[in-house]
């Protein structure tokens, strides 16, 4: 069975989205986000909804697929 990869259209999306994207909960994107391990575009006000970048991710990914070869 080959692994299905999800590719992804635009390069932002809500915590909610990259939840239901990984299948992970969304109380763990939340610490993932407050720990400073899933790249966000910068918030501009307090009631800004978080908005996880997902070609920072991707690249991040990259490097670190080059560095482990």
């Amino acid at each position: 069975m080959t692994p299905s990869i999800p590719v992804y259209t635009f390069p932002v999306c809500s915590k909610e989205k990259f939840a239901e994207m990984t299948g992970f909960t969304e109380d763990y994107v939340q610490s993932m986000v407050e720990e400073g391990r899933l790249p966000i575009l910068p918030k501009t006000g307090l009631r800004q909804k978080v908005v996880i970048n997902l070609e920072a991710l991707r690249m991040e990914c990259h490097q670190a697929a080059l560095v482990s070869r």
